[in-house]
């Protein structure tokens, strides 16, 4: 659609004078041009102005149609292709690193803020091999985290479901670098956004289901094999997340990984923007990037815990 007839449109839906269409175009282009227009699944022909002229020309009445464009103003999140790469590449050192960190410190004896000695040890090295990373899905762009992470082929995979000749490959090849009796100790399982949180766990006929689900029920098959420790940390790590997600699985994966005689899980999370708000955005729900979440095989009763203080941004 040409500029000119998307701006006529735009116009005559919103049924703005020479001097508001002035000043409503001029926030509008910039939001474009910086950022909208680079969303990809457009129709053919049309970005930024035109979808929006089309799309609030549904609404009948002009009360509606002013509602509509405030709610596209003020609510709308839109995270580009830059910053979703820049989440991506940020997880791991953000999030994964200080964990495995932690860990090393705690096999040295040593306190967690002794970085050269922790980052120098066999110990933080052997915590990184024996980490295992899934994708639940192509979005978890398992290929730039791994990158980014300066992680080894053996012991990425950008899918959840494994299969057994996978999961050999994966602990033969440990077991080359750590030892015959190694397992892997820690499991990330990574996406890039969830809204509701349902495909990742929920309950159909008191059955569970969803992505989380399966990957655990796999990796549990694996257990024959002494696949993880019995020690193992489960993490997932999600790029963006509603806080209505946040809340499903924090109330359903609880008792899942409980029924299973594993602590239950604790979140952290990073927002870029603040947790509170009156009116939330996105699908009802506060957005929130770089989230996960923690669970540990080892049987210790203990409760959901809410860390977003210890994940807050670099100044």
């Amino acid at each position: 659609m040409r500029q000119d007839l998307a701006e006529n449109l735009l116009a005559k839906v919103m049924e703005w004078d020479t001097g508001t269409f002035a000043q409503e175009y001029a926030r509008l282009n910039r939001l474009a041009l910086l950022k909208y227009d680079e969303y990809q699944q457009f129709s053919p022909g049309r970005k930024f102005l035109e979808s929006l002229g089309l799309w609030l020309r549904q609404f009948n009445s002009r009360d509606d149609r002013r509602t509509a464009y405030e709610w596209m103003l003020k609510r709308v999140v839109f995270v580009s292709n830059l910053e979703m790469r820049q989440l991506v590449e940020s997880s791991y050192h953000d999030f994964v690193r200080p964990k495995l960190l932690a860990s090393a410190a705690v096999k040295l004896g040593c306190r967690p803020y002794e970085l050269a000695k922790i980052e120098q040890s066999t110990e933080f090295a052997s915590a990184k091999r024996r980490s295992l990373f899934l994708g639940l899905s192509d979005g978890s762009r398992m290929d730039l985290f791994r990158r980014s992470a300066g992680l080894m082929n053996e012991q990425v995979w950008q899918a959840y479901e494994i299969g057994d000749f996978k999961a050999a490959s994966f602990l033969s090849d440990l077991r080359q670098d750590e030892g015959e009796e190694a397992s892997f100790e820690s499991i990330f399982l990574v996406d890039d956004f969830t809204a509701s949180g349902t495909s990742y766990f929920r309950m159909e006929n008191d059955a569970p289901k969803g992505k989380v689900y399966k990957a655990i029920e796999q990796l549990r098959h694996q257990d024959r094999s002494k696949f993880t420790s019995s020690d193992c940390e489960y993490y997932i790590v999600l790029y963006v997340a509603t806080q209505k997600a946040l809340d499903h699985l924090k109330q359903h994966l609880e008792p899942y990984f409980s029924g299973l005689g594993i602590k239950p899980l604790s979140l952290s999370q990073f927002s870029l923007w603040p947790t509170k708000r009156s009116s939330p955005r996105m699908i009802r729900s506060t957005p929130t990037l770089c989230v996960w979440f923690h669970a540990t095989n080892t049987i210790v009763p203990g409760r959901w815990i809410h860390t977003s203080s210890r994940a807050e941004p670099p100044t």
